[in-house]
């Protein structure tokens, strides 16, 4: 049966994970895969052997699930008030990941390209600014937590003025996360 080309593009439900296994990327692909949609964008961010002059080792995520998949779930609602994709995908991975495992995945599918990847862009900075995710970076002689994006200043102003356009889309609660630098005591 051919798809009806003049109904309404409703977006599907957000996929939002969070997990301690190894993230498929080939199931978010599959996920984002709709006829509708002309364009996929897809973020993965993977652990780095390296950061600020320092031989990484691997890394520790955290967070608190619920909090965190209830703030995945506004940023979620922004994304598709913004920039109607057709599907969205935010997962993210915790505990312990080694050198070149994939820490988190943003995937959009939208009607035209444009769209796709500024979702896709926006997605990852916010998530990187906003949701309660802390990251422990484990290195040769140290480990320290590391703050959650150095370079999302740009995205932190524009997130203010769209808290205060809306009060519905404060998220409830408060967000902290540690910073500080930690001795190791692994021995």
């Amino acid at each position: 049966m051919p798809h009806d080309i003049s109904a309404p593009i409703t977006p599907h439900p957000p996929l939002i994970r969070l997990t301690t296994s190894a993230l498929d990327l080939e199931e978010v692909l599959a996920y984002l895969t709709d006829p509708k949609a002309g364009g996929e964008a897809l973020f993965v961010g993977r652990v780095r052997d390296h950061n600020h002059g320092l031989q990484v080792e691997y890394l520790e995520y955290e967070a608190y699930a619920p909090m965190a998949e209830r703030l995945l779930g506004v940023l979620a609602a922004h994304l598709q008030r913004t920039y109607h994709p057709v599907r969205l995908a935010l997962v993210h991975r915790l505990g312990r990941l080694a050198i070149g495992d994939a820490a988190v995945v943003v995937g959009v599918s939208a009607v035209h390209r444009d769209e796709a990847f500024r979702a896709c862009r926006e997605g990852i900075d916010r998530l990187k600014l906003e949701i309660p995710i802390w990251k422990k970076e484990f290195f040769t002689g140290g480990a320290r937590w590391v703050d959650n994006c150095q370079g999302c200043a740009a995205v932190a102003a524009d997130y203010a003025d769209y808290l205060l356009q809306a009060p519905e889309h404060q998220p409830q609660g408060s967000i902290e996360h540690a910073g500080s630098f930690v001795t190791d005591s692994r021995g």
